[in-house]
């Protein structure tokens, strides 16, 4: 996989999952990606919703994605969560595989109350 499809295929993902987490916090009564301003708060810049004037925090990400390409040329990416070996039989295959670390973060405006419980 080329560097240039790799870097699409990555942010078409994130941008999957921010749209997806965008609709369940408009339920919730919290806010992904909002419109910021910046606003000076006890001496330190702070961002907050440009609309409501809640605090923005950023929920930062460091991921961990493994592209593998097998002898029968198939291509997948995969994001790596966790590692567990279980017992069995197993196949051998030949295939290239590289890890890569993607690091990104995402404004957040949590909600005060909970909704729709």
């Amino acid at each position: 996989m080329e560097l240039k499809e790799f870097v699409a295929e990555t942010l078409q993902q994130i941008m999957d999952g921010v749209g997806d987490a965008q609709d369940h916090a408009g339920e919730q009564g919290g806010a992904i990606a909002p419109k910021v301003s910046y606003r000076q708060d006890q001496g330190f810049i702070r961002m907050r919703h440009a609309h409501t004037d809640a605090l923005v925090e950023e929920v930062t990400f460091d991921v961990a994605v493994t592209t593998a390409q097998r002898k029968d040329r198939k291509l997948g990416i995969a994001v790596l969560a966790a590692s567990v070996g279980l017992g069995g039989q197993t196949e051998k295959q030949t295939r290239d595989e590289r890890v890569s670390r993607v690091q990104f973060a995402v404004p957040v405006c949590f909600p005060v109350e909970r909704r729709g419980t």
